[in-house]
Formats: structure tokens, C-alpha cells, sequence
């Protein structure tokens, strides 16, 4: 059975039929998943049809995706996003301990200004004469110059102008590095971030 899908004669009606289907459905006349649309054209009217061709009908086809066409010029820039919001962090640091002295590393610290960190006891890192009030902190085993694998960090933050429970008078934040298996405290670097 043909079913016939156009009926305008001559061959710019047979084009504008083929157009209209590959616009409107794709493929629904390709057969053989080639990538080549066939179908018919009726001798008479020029009717576009879909199934087996009639003897007197003439058979049509064409590629179904053409050739890649030139690249496109690039698009224009976008507009600048609004900036976002403001960090929480006031401060960070990477704690240094050389077996005899605490520092900072100035390459991998910011917002400190003038404080100090000093080392209590066996492994109590004072800081004092922050440029802050500190809410928070968060401190980290620098793993890369730790001694084991097994280091944690624990940390005290005092009301400011008190000391923390192994500091002087003034150093109110205290970070202690320690040995998470047998609680013994270990000397090491560490990171740390101020909120």
C-alpha cells in the first residue's frame, strides 16, 4: 500500500515535500538505518511516497545528516558575575615546629599580623596578640611534616585576655598536637583557620 504525502507536480514540490518531512519528523522515511533517506515520487501529480516504489515511479533519496559546515565564529564575552559573598575566615596559618622553635610559615599564612605562637610544655602551641576576636577554629596535622601517621590536633579558645590551660596570660587560643593512640603529645606542624 503507498501512501502518498504530496501531491504538487514537478521536481520543486517534490523538494519543498522533502524539506517539510526532514523539518517536521527526521527520519520517519529512512530505511536501512544508512543514514540515507529513501522514497518515491509519483509519476503523476509528484507525490511523495514511502514504501516500495511503483515501476513508473521514480525513486529518491538523500543523506539524512549533511556535511559538517564551517566552524562559527566565537561568541561574545559574557558580562562579569556579581561578586560573592565575603569569606567567614579572619585568619589562617601553617604552624612550623623545628624541634626547638614555633613560627609561621609566610608563605602559607595571612591575617595574622602581629601574633604570636609559642610553644608550652610538650606540645602546646599558644597563640597570643591576635589582630581578631576568634569564634572558631579549625586545626589541622600538617601530614606532610608530621612524625607518624597517627596525629590529631585538639584546641581551646578562651574569652580574649585570659590564658588557655597551658599558656601565659594573653594567649588565649591553644592548639595541641598529640598522638591519637596513646593520647602522648607529639610536637608537629599543623594548619590552622581562624573564623
Amino acid at each position: 500500500m503507498r501512501r502518498v504525502l504530496a501531491s504538487r507536480a514537478g521536481s520543486a514540490a517534490v523538494g519543498a515535500a522533502a524539506a517539510l518531512l526532514l523539518a517536521g519528523g527526521g527520519y520517519a522515511i529512512a530505511s536501512g538505518g544508512t543514514g540515507t533517506i529513501h522514497a518515491c515520487v509519483h509519476k503523476h501529480g509528484g507525490g511523495l511516497y514511502v514504501g516500495h516504489c511503483g515501476r513508473h515511479d521514480r525513486k529518491l533519496s538523500w543523506n539524512a545528516i549533511g556535511p559538517r559546515g564551517p566552524q562559527g565564529q566565537p561568541g561574545q564575552s559574557g558580562q562579569t558575575g556579581q561578586p560573592g559573598p565575603a569569606g567567614s575566615a579572619l585568619a589562617y596559618a601553617h604552624v612550623t615546629w623545628d624541634g626547638a622553635t614555633a613560627g609561621f610559615d609566610p608563605t602559607k599564612t595571612a591575617g595574622m599580623g602581629s601574633a604570636t605562637v609559642t610553644k608550652r610544655g610538650n606540645a602546646a602551641f599558644c597563640f597570643g596578640n591576635l589582630p581578631f576576636t576568634p569564634h572558631n577554629a579549625t586545626a589541622t596535622i600538617d601530614f606532610a611534616g608530621a612524625p607518624g601517621n597517627s596525629l590529631i590536633t585538639q584546641l581551646e579558645i578562651d574569652a580574649p585576655g585570659t590564658a588557655a590551660t597551658n599558656c601565659n596570660a594573653g594567649e588565649n587560643v591553644q592548639v595541641e598536637t598529640l598522638n591519637a593512640a596513646t593520647s602522648n603529645p607529639v610536637p608537629t606542624h599543623f594548619y590552622i583557620t581562624f573564623s
